[in-house]
């Protein structure tokens, strides 16, 4: 994502470096192998969605194996249009900013959130 959205958000040459590091070399009984973390948690939040178009690109140039990838992700508040767009500060409402039904736990933004996730999975920079 971009740290203008918030200061804990790690870049993406940050991330490829933190997702290399979650690869552990184990030692089997006849075969040594590497063994490694595929989970991910993301949220449609997280710089409105840019942290996870990272995630995409992060997946692709370390060839992850696909099949074995978990990406979880949180669905509540609104994605803003822009990364550094902060909708979740005190006092900005949403709906005046032309985000109606765009937040929640309704079943039409729990149908779609998945959806935007693959979106921004896939899309490049």
């Amino acid at each position: 994502g971009i740290s203008e959205w918030q200061g804990w958000v790690l870049g993406e040459e940050e991330v490829i470096i933190h997702i290399k590091a979650s690869c552990v070399f184990t030692i089997d009984i006849e075969v040594m192998t590497w063994a490694s973390i595929y989970t991910f948690d993301t949220a449609d939040t997280y710089s409105n969605g840019l942290s996870d178009v990272v995630l995409g690109n992060v997946i692709k140039k370390l060839s992850l194996p696909r099949d074995e990838i978990v990406v979880m992700t949180k669905v509540y508040r609104v994605v803003g249009r822009t990364p550094s767009e902060k909708l979740s500060k005190p006092g900005v409402r949403p709906d005046e900013l032309g985000y109606v039904n765009q937040r929640g736990l309704s079943r039409k933004v729990r149908m779609l959130a998945p959806v935007d996730l693959l979106h921004y999975l896939i899309r490049h920079r």
